[in-house]
């Protein structure tokens, strides 16, 4: 095991809670990732469970901090906690009433990892921040960390996004490769096929399953996604 299959990395500030991470994945597995994140030269910034605490923790360590060119949160949400945002004021919220807002599956409530990279404390991210969930599955946690980098030249691509984000495709749009962004209602979990699971690229604009992080799904329940 090696971070990023031994690559050159930036300067980044990697953020977990080594305790829960333990906890979910297994102590010598998490001590195993950690201690080759510092044997990389990166620094390891230990946070709370609440995420107030958590993010101001990450801010002041930044702060100190001249040249972070990314922040990476090491575990799921029991780890190193989200920012739970709702996007409607209150005023907002009553214009619209109880039967709009039900409207969107997640009442226009966000789970956002943003303020992790917000150091002026305007709200707004200057920093990059990236979630390496541990899945407490310690096999994809490690391999996710020691993935070896991808060339995109010729390399064939894999996307779904929900049909009502059409503003995926600006991202994917970016991406190296080749193939199409693939919408969920017309594409469907039973069209996925090996060679889409052997893509070295994915990319994923859908809901996901708070009960089973293996499942995403578009926006009509009577015709699923799951991938």
């Amino acid at each position: 095991f090696s971070l990023a299959g031994g690559r050159g990395l930036p300067d980044l500030l990697f953020v977990t809670n080594s305790g829960a991470l333990a906890q979910n994945i297994g102590a010598l597995e998490a001590n195993r990732a950690l201690n080759a994140i510092r044997a990389a030269g990166h620094d390891i910034c230990e946070v709370s469970d609440t995420a107030p605490d958590a993010v101001d923790l990450v801010r002041k360590r930044l702060q100190s901090r001249q040249n972070t060119k990314g922040v990476v949160l090491l575990g799921g949400y029991d780890v190193v906690p989200c920012n739970v945002v709702n996007v409607l004021s209150s005023s907002l919220s009553t214009a619209l009433g109880p039967s709009m807002v039900e409207v969107d599956d997640d009442h226009f409530i966000v789970w956002s990892d943003e303020l992790y990279g917000d150091v002026d404390q305007d709200r707004v991210g200057e920093i990059p921040v990236s979630r390496i969930p541990d899945s407490r599955n310690s096999a994809a946690f490690l391999n996710a960390l020691s993935a070896p980098g991808v060339s995109v030249g010729g390399v064939e691509r894999f996307g779904v996004r929900n049909i009502a984000r059409p503003f995926a495709q600006v991202a994917w749009n970016v991406m190296g490769g080749r193939r199409n962004l693939n919408v969920s209602k017309d594409f469907l979990y039973s069209d996925v096929n090996p060679q889409h699971l052997e893509s070295p690229l994915h990319y994923f604009m859908l809901h996901g399953d708070w009960r089973d992080g293996r499942t995403f799904y578009g926006e009509l329940d009577d015709q699923p996604a799951s991938t």
